[in-house]
């Protein structure tokens, strides 16, 4: 197990060249460093599948304007990719991405939408299931960081933001599993299986790139588990516990636990 872990460590620290692992005095390294990295790979990877539903009821947003306000709501929400319809189907020009619409509004009960990305391989269905709020469902969805499915439930935090790119944050609970595909070698990656056990509030950060979609929100909240196993032996696996239900704000509180040891990140 603890090769397992290792490996994966590496892994990460040779791909992730953007992270700081270790805080200034850090020595010898900190015991819930693998844990941490787990935690920050199921960020993203929810993120990358919130970002496109959250692309997708802006574009819902921008259909349901008025004639008159369309250019400030395409300007602010759109600043690059401007939002063009041929009947059910909306593309992003100059983009990859493909929304398909089943004709309803997004906002109501029972619509259902498709968000694509990169050709086909990242794709995200979306579900009204109330008030503000959708189920998001993937299967063997693929983008270039990631290969995994989703089964999440968001719900748009009010009010909207009325400045800027920004329109809702959201909470997030449900689950999720996945592999990275950074190293190319399936069979000794490691997939991560993520319970959501207190709903998880996600922040816009603002749009770092239509590219790079999996950037736009970080976990600001809530509480996840995450089990990590080894395809090439799946009796092998770690627990991982990211607590942020003490963060109040930005100002981010996240205690990991990981092989029995806490610790603030």
């Amino acid at each position: 197990m603890k090769k397992m872990i290792f490996s994966l460590v590496i892994a990460v620290l040779g791909l992730t060249t953007t992270s700081c692992i270790l805080e200034e005095g850090d020595t010898p390294p900190r015991e819930t460093k693998a844990g941490k990295l787990i935690f920050d790979y199921s960020e993203q990877f929810i993120s990358a599948n919130l970002a496109l539903a959250d692309i997708a009821i802006k574009v819902n947003k921008f259909s349901e304007t008025p004639a008159d306000q369309k250019n400030a709501i395409e300007d602010r929400f759109f600043p690059q990719f401007k939002p063009r319809a041929t009947g059910n189907t909306w593309a992003l020009l100059n983009s990859d991405y493909v929304i398909t619409t089943d004709g309803k509004s997004l906002e109501t009960t029972g619509a259902k939408w498709r968000v694509s990305q990169y050709e086909g391989k990242f794709i995200v269905n979306i579900e009204c299931t109330g008030d503000k709020q959708w189920k998001l469902t993937s299967q063997n969805s693929q983008d270039w960081q990631y290969t995994g499915n989703t089964d999440l439930l968001v719900k748009a935090l009010l009010p909207a933001k009325t400045v800027g790119p920004y329109l809702y944050d959201y909470s997030v609970d449900g689950t999720c599993n996945f592999m990275s595909i950074h190293s190319g070698n399936y069979e000794n990656s490691n997939r991560i299986n993520c319970t959501v056990k207190e709903p998880m509030k996600f922040i816009y950060r603002g749009q770092q790139s239509y590219f790079q979609s999996y950037s736009n929100f970080y976990a600001a909240g809530g509480k996840i588990e995450m089990i990590v196993n080894n395809m090439s032996d799946p009796e092998k696996r770690d627990l991982i516990i990211a607590d942020l239900s003490s963060s109040v704000g930005t100002n981010i509180v996240n205690r990991i636990t990981f092989k029995g040891i806490t610790q603030v990140w």
